[in-house]
């Protein structure tokens, strides 16, 4: 299926493209990932467990920061909430907030960051008054086309859908075989000026979320393609739920609703 998917993208008259990083991202070919030794590695696996024995890092576990600590508009510390309650972590030199585009700035405004009026609507603190935060949120939203298959011939299996010792051997294929089928998802994409699209091939599909009303679920055996628009111009924006940092923020989605009929 994946060699399918490349040659029609050719047969389109799309040009090959074998590194999206490169000079140039437009075209079709293997998407790149990362990869070592025929399996995926995550940033924990390449970065951080091999710096997990460092002196001079620990590494908390099951724990949520719920404040950056301010003393005269310069960030101090954080505290830090768990099973075993709340702490203080004191910072001799910075504060680096790394918590994506929607729970850094709901810890920004948990800690008195952020337009005065919105944090003084959940009872926060103004320590500084910036209205940029949690602004100009904006996502590149995805259309996915489902197709189920009478066949077995495409690579991924149906979670749902495939008895036991199938998805057994399938999960030990994408766990222990070379780099290719090691990726288990989305594994060729394509980059076209539509005005500005990726069109993205998963094979073996899930049938998406159990919540959904709109796509049968669960599929059987089958693939997916799935239309991305790369720049979106509309904006959103995060917003806190409560003062309390264990219920997540609401963000408004830079679209309207979309209906699938």
């Amino acid at each position: 299926m994946t060699p399918a998917f490349l040659a029609a993208m050719g047969g389109l008259g799309f040009k090959r493209n074998d590194d999206f990083n490169g000079a140039n991202s437009e075209g079709y070919g293997p998407r790149q990932g990362t990869i070592a030794n025929g399996r995926r590695v995550s940033t924990a696996t390449a970065y951080l467990r091999p710096a997990s024995q460092r002196s001079n890092l620990a590494i908390l576990t099951n724990t949520s920061a719920s404040e950056i600590l301010i003393d005269n508009r310069r960030a101090i510390g954080v505290e830090v909430v768990n099973a075993s309650g709340k702490r203080r972590l004191a910072a001799r030199r910075e504060v680096i907030v790394a918590g994506g585009a929607i729970l850094s700035p709901q810890l920004l405004m948990l800690s008195g960051i952020g337009g005065h009026e919105e944090l003084r609507s959940v009872g926060i603190e103004v320590k500084h008054h910036l209205p940029g935060v949690g602004a100009n949120y904006h996502d590149h939203l995805a259309v996915a086309v489902l197709m189920e298959m009478r066949n077995t011939e495409s690579y991924g299996i149906s979670w749902r859908a495939a008895p036991r010792d199938i998805l057994i051997c399938s999960s030990m294929q994408c766990f222990a075989a070379g780099p290719w089928p090691a990726t288990c998802s989305r594994q060729p994409a394509s980059y076209v000026r539509s005005p500005a699209l990726e069109a993205g091939y998963s094979s073996g599909v899930s049938g998406g979320s159990p919540q959904s009303k709109h796509i049968p679920f669960p599929l059987g055996h089958g693939f997916a393609i799935s239309i991305v628009g790369l720049y979106p111009k509309s904006r959103g924006r995060v917003r806190l739920a409560s003062s309390d940092p264990r219920l997540h923020p609401w963000w408004i989605r830079s679209c309207s609703v979309i209906r699938t009929t």
